[in-house]
């Protein structure tokens, strides 16, 4: 179920952003660009570097996100976009989340990329 759903919102991403991205077995999505150095993904957007998580997640989610608010990634994976795996919490939260237990390692991405499977779509 999940999948479809993510499948459906990833459709709506411009196709820049979209091609950059590879769906792991476990929901990630694993974004294939730059980084900052910390493990996020990075773009250029608006004329700006941001995070890709942020971008994604305002993109494909309804409500706002205030821009003091980080987005913890529940997954733990820095490099996740999907917006599922995030949530907005204050920045004392995502700290005593992110020191309760270590990120996983950058992965090697496997499976169809994104594009992939909104195309199959």
């Amino acid at each position: 179920m999940g999948l479809v759903l993510a499948v459906y919102q990833i459709s709506l991403l411009p196709e820049r952003i979209l091609k950059k991205i590879c769906i792991s077995k476990d929901g990630c999505w694993n974004w294939m660009g730059g980084d900052t150095g910390k493990g996020h993904g990075k773009v250029k957007w608006e004329g700006h570097y941001v995070v890709i998580h942020r971008i994604v997640y305002k993109l494909l989610e309804s409500e706002e996100l205030p821009d003091e608010l980080p987005l913890d990634h529940l997954c733990r994976n820095r490099r996740c976009c999907n917006p599922h795996h995030l949530e907005p919490v204050t920045h004392k939260v995502n700290t005593h989340r992110g020191h309760a237990c270590l990120f996983k390692p950058l992965p090697q991405p496997k499976g169809k990329s994104a594009k992939e499977i909104a195309d199959e779509s």
